[in-house]
């Protein structure tokens, strides 16, 4: 699979699967997110599938019609680590400092 970049939308169809525990439609992806337009969603899951985001899972059935159902194909990417702890650490070890001064 060849890696692209998500764009803005398509990371937040890919995130919302990502929380997802089962398949989900464009339907169930508006009912998580109704800010995005099912005019939105649809061509974008269309996109993800054939890029090898997501994959077909199964078939599901809304009032009047049925509908494919997706899973996330690929894992969350990695969090970076948590930055280490503020703890001040040892002074730096310093040369030339006094006793070289005075041996010298």
């Amino acid at each position: 699979m060849k890696v692209t970049r998500l764009t803005k939308r398509e990371t937040d169809i890919m995130e919302i699967f990502w929380r997802s525990e089962k398949p989900l439609s464009s339907n169930d992806i508006h009912s998580l997110a109704p800010e995005i337009s099912i005019n939105t969603i649809q061509p974008n899951l269309r996109k993800l599938n054939e890029r090898g985001y997501i994959e077909v899972a199964g078939v599901g059935f809304t009032r009047n019609s049925i509908t494919r159902e997706y899973q996330p194909h690929t894992a969350p990417p990695a969090r970076p680590p948590a930055p280490e702890s503020s703890a001040p650490g040892p002074p730096p070890h310093h040369t030339g400092g006094i006793s070289q001064r005075l041996s010298g």
